[in-house]
């Protein structure tokens, strides 16, 4: 009897624990590019979930929204149990590589949400642009539609390519601002929301 009682409480919790669904993200004033990267990264990195399948029933459902409002992103999760909205959420992070810390704070408030520890790692960045840099010190990197994905860093004026850095051609510089494309800074967002840290900006002026 005690065999079968513990049977069947593992059996609760496991299914219980594996059966959270994500929706696709909400972004806002955003590129478009990081709606498919935030969506993959929660369900990747959510213990015990998957991409929302509207012929499924799931014990949560959790609709994340993913937006940049003047000098910080906001992320939000609507938590539903049915089609009732059982909790709801907003952290800030001030650059994208606050991102990753600012969502794992959810698990402070739900103890139902596992994020995944991902180690942080550095890496570094050449941009090549076509733009004067001889007097830049500092740059910060924003995507066209302005959000922080890198902070003021100092950077390194060179002509030559660091080794197995990430490589953005033909950026905008404006002023002490690297302005990415989208796709561009989709890529970045990515690596970003990964835990991943910028070491170093080379800056590249290449005609």
């Amino acid at each position: 009897m005690k065999k079968f009682l513990l049977l069947l409480l593992l059996s609760f919790s496991f299914s219980f624990g594996e059966n959270i669904g994500i929706k696709e993200a909400v972004v806002r004033n955003l590129p478009e590019e990081y709606k498919r990267v935030f969506t993959q990264f929660l369900t990747k990195n959510i213990q015990n979930s998957e991409y929302f399948d509207s012929k499924k029933e799931y014990s949560l459902i959790i609709q994340p929204f993913l937006s940049w409002i003047g000098i910080s992103y906001t992320i939000c999760f609507d938590i539903y149990e049915g089609k009732r909205i059982a909790y709801m959420g907003c952290v800030t992070a001030n650059s994208g590589e606050e991102l990753y810390e600012s969502i794992k704070s959810f698990e402070n408030n739900y103890s139902f949400l596992k994020i995944k520890n991902l180690p942080e790692r550095q890496f570094k960045i050449n941009l090549l642009t076509k733009h004067n840099i001889k007097n830049i010190k500092k740059v910060k990197i924003t995507s066209q539609k302005g959000d922080n994905l890198v902070d003021y860093k100092k950077v390194i004026i060179s002509k030559e390519l660091i080794e197995k850095g990430e490589i953005f051609k033909n950026v905008i510089v404006h002023l002490n601002t690297v302005v990415l494309s989208n796709k561009q800074a989709g890529m970045l967002f990515q690596k970003l929301l990964n835990n991943f840290k910028v070491k170093d900006i080379l800056l590249i002026e290449r005609y």
